[in-house]
């Protein structure tokens, strides 16, 4: 590839005159033609109209139908009315065929029109865009609320049925997960609940003693010839209940008897479901102490994320830290989402397939490894702004050379380190992994081409195929950045294993628009003294302003003026 890289480097450079010249004879040859059919095609029209003409209303149908004739007929969009109009229209034609014939190798293709294209092209896919007042902007609702000190959540998603009752089939479905349901229920709520059902087990058993007790025999349970009240047979089905064992009710024996065995068996069955509720209600405390999604307020998330541009590359960064350091945390790793509501709501009116959250893939850590982090230090979490990300305009995402499978979340440094190649040729169908690469095909087939006098039709010169298009970098400046945020909500999610009861937690945060710093970085919140390391926690929101010249490069990469 070198050789052939020096060889097309030193050709351009002498015969760059010649290279020249021939392609712009090609282009004039190519108006040439494009007049002579557009002439050709306005005598037909003219003799169609002089054949079937029979009045003016009949003259003025054939016009109207003519362009979409010519269009048919020449395959190529021909303004043409009248044959009055002939010379202006030709005048219009090949200034089109012009525009549409320059090739990423054309030398009247100027740098600040191509600019100026692209700032008209982006004005226009402004204004077609619905724009967003500031009343559905407060009433777009936050997925994750920032409900506790320091900037943090309570880890709970902003989501409920739409309905408050629940239907007798979604009822049927959760009798299944009874125990989860309950488990999922407030502490003060569950316990007084299984309170309750403790106090009618008992209940239930003392009126069940009432009714078997027989006082004409010897398994009475009252005083001799009576049968047991209330309150007696409640303090019998408690002690049986509790094991207690002071001993059956007004002395009797009946427990002992060979003839009592209805008695003895209420008794055991008391007995047995006393022991299966006792340790129900240990799992279950147990469960309920030792649950883990408390942890996760420990783990602490930026109050801020920060936006900014390296290289001519947007990046969004996050920081994130354990403050229980001494006690570090099994398989942490990170994940975000994009909750994009204007999207959702385009989906749902172009009849597609809705999506509320969008996957936002990470860079740093990078999640081709699992994102896993070490969040004992604190730690920056990166995402690449590209033209895969869910954060850059749709209209600019569709407006450059890349690949979507269907809703597959890529990334463009994979394609730079090697791991995918999915930038395709139009012409030969060979594919690249960054676009210089394709550019550099392009111009090098081009030269090969020429020289064996290969036709334009089909081949790397053509302009139909070849369009500056190809070899297009997505250009994101901070107003499109922030348009495209308005409705946007970025939900990061830390998940872990507590290593002490081995349980997963996961901690949530979330970032709005105003919750975004455009330019800066993290503060250093770590330092070393006497042998130890410390986190200083009240540096961990801080961010520091750039520097004058961090401004100065920022402003001139971010394409932004003043």
């Amino acid at each position: 590839m070198s050789d052939l890289s020096d060889f097309y480097r030193i050709g351009a450079q002498t015969s760059r005159e010649d290279d020249l010249k021939k392609i712009l004879a090609q282009e004039e040859n190519m108006k040439k033609t494009a007049r002579t059919n557009m002439l050709r095609q306005i005598d037909i029209e003219a003799k169609l109209q002089s054949n079937h003409s029979t009045s003016d209303e009949t003259r003025e149908a054939s016009s109207v139908k003519m362009p979409k004739h010519v269009e048919i007929s020449s395959k190529v969009p021909l303004p043409t009315y009248s044959k009055q109009r002939s010379m202006g229209s030709e005048s219009t034609y090949s200034k089109q065929r012009s525009r549409e014939s320059e090739s990423i190798m054309s030398p009247g293709r100027t740098e600040a029109a191509m600019l100026k294209e692209q700032d008209e092209e982006r004005q226009l896919l402004r204004r077609r865009r619905e724009t967003l007042t500031d009343a559905d902007l407060k009433s777009i609702p936050r997925m994750v609320h920032r409900n506790m000190p320091f900037g943090q959540s309570k880890n709970d998603i902003a989501v409920t049925r739409a309905v408050t009752s629940v239907s007798p089939r979604l009822s049927g479905l959760l009798r299944h997960d009874w125990y989860h349901v309950i488990l999922g229920w407030p502490t003060a709520l569950s316990l007084l609940g299984l309170l309750v059902i403790w106090t009618l087990v008992i209940i239930i058993f003392a009126l069940i003693y009432r009714h078997v007790d027989k006082p004409l025999n010897n398994c009475g349970l009252g005083a001799k010839g009576e049968t047991i009240g209330f309150s007696t047979a409640f303090a019998f089905s408690l002690e049986t209940c509790t094991t207690v064992g002071y001993g059956l009710p007004n002395g009797t024996n009946g427990f002992f008897e060979p003839e009592c065995g209805m008695l003895q068996f209420w008794i055991y069955l008391q007995m047995v479901s006393s022991m299966m509720f006792n340790g129900f209600l240990f799992a279950f405390m147990f469960a309920r102490l030792a649950r883990c999604e408390s942890r996760a307020v420990q783990v602490l998330f930026s109050e801020k994320a920060i936006i900014e541009i390296q290289d001519g590359k947007w990046y969004m960064h996050v920081r994130v830290y354990d403050m229980d350091s001494q006690q570090p945390v099994v398989e942490a790793h990170i994940r975000m989402y994009c909750v994009s509501w204007r999207d959702y709501l385009d989906q749902t009116r172009n009849e597609v397939q809705p999506h509320l959250l969008h996957h936002m893939r990470i860079l740093v850590p990078n999640d081709d490894l699992g994102s896993m982090m070490f969040t004992s230090i604190p730690a920056n979490v990166t995402h690449h702004i590209d033209a895969y990300s869910p954060l850059a305009p749709l209209h600019l995402r569709k407006n450059v050379n890349v690949t979507y499978l269907g809703g597959v979340e890529l990334r463009e440094v994979d394609d730079m380190t090697g791991n995918r190649s999915d930038i395709p040729c139009p012409v030969c169908g060979e594919t690249f992994g960054v676009v210089d690469h394709l550019e550099r095909h392009i111009n090098y087939m081009q030269v090969t081409e020429e020289s064996d006098n290969l036709p334009i039709t089909g081949t790397h010169r053509d302009p139909n195929i070849v369009k500056p298009k190809l070899t297009k970098l997505i250009e994101l400046k901070e107003t499109d950045i922030r348009e495209h945020l308005l409705d946007k909500e970025i939900m990061c999610v830390v998940e872990a294993i507590e290593p002490m009861v081995s349980g997963t937690f996961q901690a949530l945060q979330s970032y709005k628009l105003e919750d975004m710093v455009f330019g800066g970085r993290f503060a250093p919140c770590m330092s070393q003294k006497d042998g130890q390391i410390y986190v200083d926690v009240n540096k961990f929101h801080k961010i520091i302003p750039m520097s004058d010249r961090s401004v100065h490069y920022y402003n001139n990469g971010r394409g932004n003026s003043g």
